[in-house]
């Protein structure tokens, strides 16, 4: 496409005549890794970055920055509006083509997206997903390095998605990518709010403007799409204050658009009747736990607000397993129940808790850290919280960054009462050992913190490690 055709209409500074007539193969925001005939994009406003691209190939920079200063940048007038405008055009407009489910909230984002993609894929219609865990696209599935990917990552997905032919996508929205403008112009058909808890203040500072920054997905929605909100959370009001959207809300606990009854919780799976209006179905699933009660709901909401039937969605809800790292079970011969969770937060790590402690015929074990270089507020917190669900609880770091495990582990000492027998392990691979030596028949093991992640940080190197693999490593030897 000719840079002309991508810049028509639009506010720009003085293009030379050879750049508007030249074609560009791509766009990229990378000025390490622009390859030439790509156009760069200026997203941070630095015009470093544009020389930088410009010096290895690029036909031309496009930035907010007002500047006559060397050959080929190019000033873009309402950048952030009017930069949507272009990568839409370069891409063919694929939202036109697609309809795209944002879900967001401090927990649960992951498996009801997960959930949401079996439903829609069940039913005959092809679903996308952009996860914390994956990207898919149906020809591809590409490692996830943010939960929300930067705008032009989002719709080069969505390109490839409508390529092979999907209807729809479901994405994780993090408040990073709101705040950030990751998700600025895109057309949301439905949005989900699964719950708000404390998370991420190491960034946003108070929880208001955490807050905040979670019902831009809301406010973003036009008068023809749909807001399902946890109305078992105190925040689900807030996020749909001055939504354009059809709002119905979802419960484990009250009469809503969407409500749970007679629920079944066991260590194999649940069940639960899912009530709207006048119609009811049963439902029955391998995912275990009340929170997840709540996730389901959600999805079921969405997949039927899509015009597929309860009783479609719950027979491909039977077939639906499990979400890479979330209560992913470790399999063994040693007759203790080992699981692996990426619990991070506060609530996630005591709704897996008390689920697990639940169906505990023995001993609780518990390994959790805390990442470094993060907010601190909450390592008392996590460690008092494993605490009161532990017998036997280990303390270590997740990943530590440039932070020393010491000091993580200090921070959560510090919330522990010594009601349960606990172990200060700086070496993950140490504390998760520690944890099966000490394990019996009939005990169960939470190694929780980093879920499906295949990696450690540590110093800002990215080191091989997986909690699954590491614990299954471990069991072979113990046996």
């Amino acid at each position: 496409m000719k840079l002309s055709s991508l810049l028509e209409n639009l506010t720009v500074g003085n293009v030379a005549h050879h750049l508007l007539t030249a074609e560009v193969t791509g766009l990229s925001h990378h000025s390490k890794k622009i390859m030439p005939g790509e156009l760069f994009i200026d997203f941070k406003g630095d015009l470093s970055f544009c020389s930088e691209a410009i010096q290895n190939g690029a036909i031309a920079a496009v930035t907010s920055c007002r500047t006559r200063l060397g050959e080929g940048l190019i000033y873009l007038e309402n950048f952030q509006q009017n930069i949507v405008t272009v990568i839409n055009r370069f891409f063919d407009f694929p939202l036109e083509n697609l309809k795209v489910i944002g879900v967001t909230g401090t927990s649960g984002k992951t498996t009801t997206s997960y959930l949401i993609r079996h439903l829609l894929d069940s039913v005959g219609f092809s679903c996308g997903l952009i996860s914390t865990v994956e990207v898919d696209t149906k020809s591809s599935v590409y490692d996830a390095t943010l939960t929300t990917p930067d705008l032009l990552s989002c719709y080069r997905y969505f390109h490839e998605m409508v390529q092979n032919s999907c209807q729809y996508c479901v994405m994780e929205v993090s408040s990073h990518g709101l705040d950030q403008g990751r998700v600025d112009g895109i057309d949301f058909s439905g949005a989900v709010f699964t719950n708000l808890t404390h998370e991420h203040l190491d960034y946003h500072k108070t929880m208001d403007v955490y807050k905040l920054s979670k019902q831009k997905l809301f406010t973003s929605l036009s008068d023809q799409s749909f807001a399902i909100v946890n109305a078992d959370d105190m925040s689900s009001s807030f996020m749909t204050d001055n939504t354009k959207a059809k709002i119905y809300r979802y419960s484990t606990k009250t009469r809503s658009d969407f409500f749970a009854s007679n629920i079944g919780l066991s260590g194999d799976g649940s069940s639960f009747v899912i009530n709207s209006g006048s119609n009811s179905c049963f439902f029955k699933t391998s995912l275990t736990g009340a929170f997840n009660i709540s996730n389901s709901l959600a999805a079921i909401a969405t997949g039927h607000l899509l015009g597929v039937s309860f009783e479609m969605l719950s027979n491909a809800f039977k077939s639906f397993k499990n979400t890479p790292g979330r209560l992913e079970k470790v399999l063994n011969n040693r007759d203790v129940d080992v699981f692996v969770d990426f619990a991070h937060k506060p609530d996630a790590l005591e709704n897996v808790l008390k689920t697990l402690k639940g169906f505990t015929k023995k001993k609780m074990i518990t390994v959790i850290g805390c990442g470094g270089d993060r907010d601190k507020e909450k390592r008392p917190i996590m460690a008092q919280i494993a605490e009161k669900y532990s017998d036997i609880l280990i303390l270590t770091s997740d990943n530590p960054r440039g932070e020393d495990p010491r000091a993580i582990v200090h921070d959560m000492l510090s919330g522990v009462k010594r009601n349960a027998n606990v172990f200060c392990v700086l070496s993950r691979k140490g504390a998760i050992q520690k944890a099966l030596e000490l394990s019996e028949k009939k005990d169960t093991v939470l190694i929780a913190g980093k879920g499906h992640e295949t990696y450690q940080i540590i110093k800002g190197e990215k080191i091989p490690f997986d909690d699954r693999l590491v614990a299954q490593k471990i069991l072979q030897e113990i046996l």
